[in-house]
C-alpha cells in the first residue's frame, strides 16, 4: 500500500482531460445493458452439432480470445481452440464452429480473419465473424457477420473487453456450449463495473490499486508473472502495457514463468524493470510464486504483489482485464503519452 499523502500522479490525472474522459467512458462501456441482448436472424439462428469451436483472432483481439478460452475450459464439453495464424487449420470442417473476432478501423474487419472465415465456409464449417470497428455498421445475415461499433471516447484496446459478452452470446445462441453463458458474463460485467469505481481518477493513489501499479512501474519495463488460475491475463497485461502505456513489457504465467528465472541471475540487481506478481485474491499467492520470489531475492528487483478479486473464473478474468487497462492508462499519464494508440500504430506500421 502506498504511503499517506497525495501522490503527484493524482494531480497529473486531475489535469489530464483524456484520462478523465477515457476512464468515465470505460465505466459506461462496462455498464451497457444491451450488449448481450442480440437479435438473432438468418444464419445466426442455426444450431448444428459441433465437435470443436475455433476462435480465430487477430493481433488486437488475441489476448481476450485466450482469456475467453480459459474461462470456457471449465464449461465446454468440446475443445475450444484459439487460432492466430494466417493459415486455416486442417481439421476445420462441417463439425467445426468457427468464430472470427477482429478489430478494424474500417468496417469489414481484419482482412486475414475475413479470408480465413471465407476459407472455413468453403470447407463446410459453420462460420460467424464479430467485427469491432469505428464506422458504425450493420449485421449481414448472408455472411454471418456482427458489427460492433466502438465507443468513440474509449481506445480500441480497452474495448476488446466487450468481446467477452458478445462471444458468450454467440456460443449460447448456437447451443454449442451448455449453460447460461450470458448470465455468467453479465454478473462478471456488473462486478467489474463496481470494481472500476475504486480505480477511477478521483480515487486517490493510496486507495487506488491501478494508480499504485502505475507508480511502481514508472520509468521501467513491465515484467508480469501471473498465477496459473489467471494464466490468460498474461497476454492482456502485456498488450495493455505495450499499447496503452507505450512501454516495453513481457508477461509469463506459471509454470511457464520458471523458464524466466535464470535470466535474472546474469545481470546486476538494479535493472530497469518493474516486476509485478498477479494472483487471485481468493487463493492468495501460489506456492510456486512464493518459492520463485524467495529464490530470486537479491537477484531481481523486488516485486509488487497484486491480488485480483472475484468469486468466479469469469469475474476474476474480467476484473483482471479492467485493472490492466486502467493501470496502463495511468502509466501512460506518468510517461506523458496519449492513451489512444491508433496514430502511433499507423506511423510505425504503415
Amino acid at each position: 500500500m502506498m504511503q499517506e499523502g497525495r501522490h503527484p500522479l493524482d494531480e497529473m490525472v486531475a489535469r489530464h482531460k483524456e484520462a478523465q474522459r477515457v476512464c468515465a467512458a470505460f465505466l459506461e462501456v462496462l455498464r451497457m445493458d444491451n450488449e448481450s441482448s442480440l437479435q438473432w436472424r438468418g444464419a445466426w439462428a442455426e444450431k448444428t452439432p459441433a465437435r470443436q469451436v475455433l476462435l480465430m483472432a487477430d493481433g488486437a483481439t488475441f489476448p481476450v480470445a485466450v482469456s475467453v478460452q480459459q474461462w470456457l475450459l471449465g464449461r465446454a464439453s468440446i475443445p475450444v481452440i484459439v487460432h492466430a495464424a494466417d493459415q486455416l487449420p486442417a481439421f476445420v470442417g462441417p463439425d467445426t464452429v468457427v468464430l472470427g473476432i477482429s478489430y478494424s478501423s474500417q468496417l469489414g474487419g481484419s482482412d486475414t480473419i475475413a479470408q480465413l472465415c471465407a476459407a472455413a465456409r468453403q470447407k463446410g464449417a459453420q462460420v460467424h465473424h464479430i467485427i469491432m470497428h469505428k464506422d458504425g455498421g450493420s449485421y449481414d445475415a448472408t455472411d454471418s457477420q456482427l458489427a460492433i461499433s466502438l465507443h468513440e471516447a474509449v481506445p480500441w484496446q480497452m474495448q476488446t473487453i466487450r468481446l467477452w459478452w458478445w462471444v458468450a452470446a454467440v456460443l449460447q445462441q448456437l447451443g454449442v456450449i451448455t449453460g447460461d453463458l450470458v448470465q455468467e458474463i453479465n454478473v462478471a460485467r456488473r462486478a467489474a463495473a463496481t470494481f472500476t469505481e475504486t480505480l477511477l481518477p478521483h480515487v486517490p493513489s493510496q486507495e487506488n490499486l491501478a494508480k499504485q501499479i502505475a507508480v511502481h512501474s514508472y520509468g521501467k519495463a513491465g515484467v508480469f508473472y501471473v498465477a496459473p488460475e489467471l494464466a490468460s491475463l498474461a497476454a492482456i497485461w502485456q498488450q495493455a502495457w505495450q499499447v496503452t502505456a507505450k512501454t516495453v513489457a513481457t508477461a509469463e504465467y506459471y509454470p511457464v514463468a520458471y523458464n524466466a528465472a535464470p535470466g535474472w541471475t546474469g545481470q546486476p540487481i538494479m535493472k530497469p524493470f518493474a516486476v509485478i506478481d498477479i494472483a487471485p485474491e481468493h487463493t492468495g499467492q501460489s506456492a510456486a510464486m512464493q518459492q520463485l520470489a524467495k529464490k530470486l531475492s537479491g537477484q531481481r528487483p523486488q516485486s509488487m504483489l497484486v491480488f485480483v478479486p472475484g468469486k468466479t473464473v469469469a469475474t476474476r478474468l474480467v476484473q483482471g482485464t479492467v485493472l490492466a487497462h486502467l493501470a496502463a492508462s495511468y502509466a501512460a499519464v506518468l510517461h506523458g503519452k496519449p492513451l489512444a494508440a491508433d496514430e502511433v500504430m499507423r506511423r510505425l506500421l504503415a
